[in-house]
């Protein structure tokens, strides 16, 4: 979805919204990161181009793969009977070294398997780190249920009032 990163690769407008300046980018936080007070608080954002950002203060980090390109994981799909939707939820600072320095980010995507004929919904989590420099470490994927991923993103993510 987002090129504009590419483009002083090609020193070119690509798409139509003026040369990318990672300095002068506007965003729009997600609304189910709801963490934004503690020292590893960062808030997750998206350019009006669908671009993911991580956002401390007025710092944007667009979240790129290692060659250097925007990833996207907002998607829906349909078949056989049912639909996948797959949505970037939240990202938090992550201390690895207690240090009150942020070290590196984490991506929680929220995965939603629903059966259009029963309604039947079963949600998976899917937890990505991400350099400081924004690069995806895809070698860090994990998936699993809420619980296992709300300590790290440091949210109730499936309402039972606890961050385990």
């Amino acid at each position: 979805k987002n090129i504009g990163k590419k483009e002083s690769v090609f020193g070119q407008d690509i798409d139509g919204g003026g040369i990318y300046d990672a300095d002068n980018i506007t965003t729009t936080a997600v609304s189910t990161d709801t963490s934004t007070t503690d020292n590893t608080a960062v808030t997750l954002t998206k350019d009006s181009q669908g671009g993911l950002y991580i956002t401390k203060g007025s710092t944007n980090i667009l979240i790129v793969d290692s060659d250097d390109a925007a990833v996207a994981f907002d998607w829906v799909d349909s078949w056989a009977g049912e639909t996948r939707t797959s949505t970037a939820y939240a990202a938090e600072g992550i201390d690895s070294d207690s240090d009150n320095t942020i070290d590196k980010y984490k991506i929680l995507v929220k995965h939603e398997l629903k059966n259009n004929s029963s309604n039947a919904t079963n949600t998976q989590w899917q937890a990505i780190d991400i350099s400081t420099a924004g690069v995806i470490d895809w070698s860090s994927e994990k998936f699993g249920d809420a619980k296992i991923f709300e300590a790290d993103i440091n949210q109730d993510l499936d309402g039972d009032g606890n961050y385990w």
